[in-house]
């Protein structure tokens, strides 16, 4: 199992790690082809200096990665609307299944019983 940073899962020197160990080439080699300095590479990883969005995309694009961002509220509220229209869908569903007779129902309880 590899190791990860993660004391900082969402900031640019875990990510520039992160490009860097998937792609499995050296710092020189992805400075080279994304166009920066070894050293940038170096203080992006060490902490030193954060990378711009700009600089993640050519890293990665460099690595022949691509970066994805999704943003996601923290806390989402719940919108007491939306829940009753879902609550009734799935109580409209329930009630269109098929009922079982009443004598399966009982015979079920002696059994449990």
């Amino acid at each position: 199992m590899e190791k990860t940073t993660k004391s900082l899962p969402n900031s640019g020197q875990w990510v520039v790690k992160r490009i860097r160990q998937i792609s499995e080439l050296s710092k020189r080699e992805i400075a080279r082809r994304a166009q920066t300095t070894p050293a940038a590479l170096v203080e992006y990883e060490s902490g030193r200096r954060s990378p711009s969005l700009s600089s993640l995309y050519r890293i990665a694009d460099a690595c022949d990665l691509e970066v994805q961002i999704t943003f996601r509220r923290k806390n989402p509220a719940l919108n007491r609307e939306v829940c009753g229209e879902r609550l009734a869908q799935v109580l409209h569903l329930a009630d269109a299944l098929p009922k079982r007779p009443a004598a399966a129902q009982s015979a079920k309880a002696q059994y449990v019983s």
